[in-house]
C-alpha cells in the first residue's frame, strides 16, 4: 500500500493530524524524504491519528 500526503498551498504544517488514520500503530516506511519536515510521523494513540509536519508545496510518500 502507497500512502500519499501533500500540502498543495503555501501555508506550513509544523504538526498536521491525519485523522482516523486506518493503519494504526502499524509501521510505515517514507520514500524519498526531503524539506524540512522529514521527521518520522507519530501515531496519536489519543485521538487516534497520524501526526506529521508538511511544508508548503511539500508531498510526503510511505508505504505500509
Amino acid at each position: 500500500q502507497v500512502i500519499v500526503l501533500a500540502n498543495m498551498g503555501q501555508e506550513k504544517f509544523p504538526r498536521y493530524v491525519v485523522p482516523d488514520w486506518p493503519w494504526a500503530a502499524r509501521p510505515i516506511a517514507e520514500i524519498g524524504a526531503m524539506g524540512p519536515f522529514t521527521e518520522p510521523p507519530l501515531y496519536d494513540l489519543q485521538g487516534q491519528g497520524l501526526a506529521l509536519g508538511l511544508d508548503a508545496f511539500q508531498v510526503r510518500v510511505f508505504t505500509t
